[in-house]
């Protein structure tokens, strides 16, 4: 009779975990799941506002009557708590811009900073800046009040190339994520590939940034207030004091919204509001002269089921599982600068109108995000129109002794399935004898559920060697040790 397991380089090695079993991992599996499931019953829910706002801004800079207030303040609503401010076309994409010089990117990203934050700093409101990103003509600007921001923390952003068969930043996506309390939300600005007959490399640059999108930690994790403890330490600290194991068995509690060593990627996320200048124009059986004509009569409304992004995400081939507002907004795309009419000049490449420009969402909770207003603005520098969306979200801080209560909840599940699926023993002898026993390694990891309370049974003789029992718990498991 032999029993073979894994070698040790010591001794006197033991196991350091049940989870080390492939059946122990699965159930640990199972159980970080149902957590992930029922996050609601172990968190207080706070609401956060949030706008994404996105401009295509044509390489063009304010005037002196350009007011972008009405673009990312909302009459009917305060400033919001968190401000998602995309940009695309902030240098003119020619091929000096593209491959050679960075400097005029990087100027006029300071430039449009000091636009946005200026008009922040007029609502009596403080905030701050707490991240921002560009590449060649793209960028994306987090603003946060700063009341707010001692409870963000673990902040990361990428970026990445579409352009040039994904070596040029003409095109292509940034994302910034972030965890507010403890929801992690992730925010993506991009630009899509132009041209009416472009759909499929649209659809392929979403999901070129969606898949190859990576989120790495910073080198030094962003500080905040432990929400748990009330103490002052690391986003690595605060997760890390959250694992903890609340039985005798050695799965552990990790209510980690994100994993602070390795690269996060964009789909997992709690909220993911994804917009800019996505390029979807309208279907091509549709007519130039025939767009211009139904949305010149005002019945714009009846190009929704012609967008090519409606179009491609009933196909189920773009965006899956996204949700966006009913486009109550006249198309954002082409108009003649310094205008608010589509450019027909005959001097100029006729595009016909179209809803280039968009904000998109997809939560795991489809109560937490609620979307208050999906609007355009009346600016004029560009050929675009900018838009903005709002929303109300809710985001979740977790309660631990709920959690706990949660866990405990789902390692009594556990052992319940476990006990009703083990083979049971009945034994007349108090000592069984099994006479020698081949072991080929210094230990061994037996497990016997048995139905005598406080009895200690002899299982082997190990070639004349003593063994160690050891009783676990109430059902019996016990862990034998061969010992020198």
């Amino acid at each position: 009779m032999a029993f073979k397991s894994s070698s040790s380089s010591s001794s006197n090695a033991r196991p350091t975990s049940y989870s080390s079993s492939p059946l122990e991992a699965s159930y640990q599996r199972w159980i970080n799941k149902q957590l992930e499931a029922r996050a609601l019953e172990y968190s207080q829910v706070h609401k956060v506002s949030v706008c994404c706002a996105s401009w295509n801004v044509n390489a063009r800079e304010l005037i002196d009557n350009c007011d972008l207030s009405g673009w990312l303040l909302s009459g009917s609503s305060p400033p919001a708590d968190i401000y998602a401010i995309g940009l695309q076309e902030i240098v003119d994409l020619n091929v000096i811009n593209v491959v050679i010089n960075s400097n005029a990117s990087d100027e006029k990203s300071s430039y449009w900073h000091n636009q946005v934050f200026r008009v922040l700093q007029n609502t009596g409101v403080e905030y701050s800046l707490l991240a921002e990103k560009h590449m060649v003509g793209l960028q994306l600007m987090i603003f946060t009040r700063l009341s707010l921001k001692a409870s963000i923390g673990d902040v990361r952003s990428a970026h990445v190339y579409t352009g040039g068969y994904g070596v040029t930043g003409n095109k292509g996506g940034i994302t910034i994520r972030f965890d507010v309390f403890d929801s992690p939300l992730c925010f993506v600005c991009s630009h899509f590939h132009a041209n009416r007959e472009n759909v499929e490399q649209r659809n392929l640059d979403f999901h070129t940034i969606l898949e190859t999108t990576l989120l790495s930690p910073p080198a030094v994790i962003s500080k905040r207030p432990s929400l748990s403890t009330g103490s002052i330490g690391s986003s690595t600290v605060k997760m890390d004091n959250r694992r903890e194991s609340v039985s005798n068995r050695h799965y552990s509690l990790n209510l980690k919204s994100s994993n602070l060593s390795g690269p996060l990627k964009i789909d997992g996320h709690e909220q993911i509001f994804w917009f800019g200048d996505l390029n979807y124009r309208m279907v091509e059986e549709l007519e130039d002269q025939q767009v211009f004509d139904i949305v010149h009569s005002g019945n714009w409304g009846g190009l929704r089921s012609k967008d090519q992004l409606n179009v491609e995400r009933e196909k189920g081939n773009v965006f899956q599982n996204f949700e966006e507002g009913v486009l109550t907004f006249p198309p954002t795309y082409k108009y003649q600068p310094g205008t608010n009419v589509y450019d027909q000049r005959p001097e100029k490449k006729i595009r016909a109108p179209a809803w280039c420009d968009r904000v998109l969402w997809k939560c795991l909770n489809k109560d937490s995000v609620i979307l208050l207003s999906y609007q355009t603005a009346p600016l004029n520098i560009s050929d675009h129109k900018p838009i903005s969306a709002w929303f109300e979200c809710g985001v979740r801080k977790v309660v631990l002794e709920k959690a706990r209560e949660v866990y405990q909840d789902l390692l009594f599940a556990v052992d319940k399935w476990i006990n009703a699926s083990t083979p049971k023993l009945s034994l007349e002898n108090r000592l069984y004898d099994f006479g020698a026993v081949s072991i080929n390694v210094s230990f061994m990891h037996i497990y016997f559920y048995l139905r005598i309370p406080h009895c200690k049974i002899c299982l082997a003789k190990v070639h004349q060697r003593h063994s160690d029992y050891k009783h676990r718990d109430s059902y019996g498991r016990m862990e034998i040790y061969s010992k020198e």
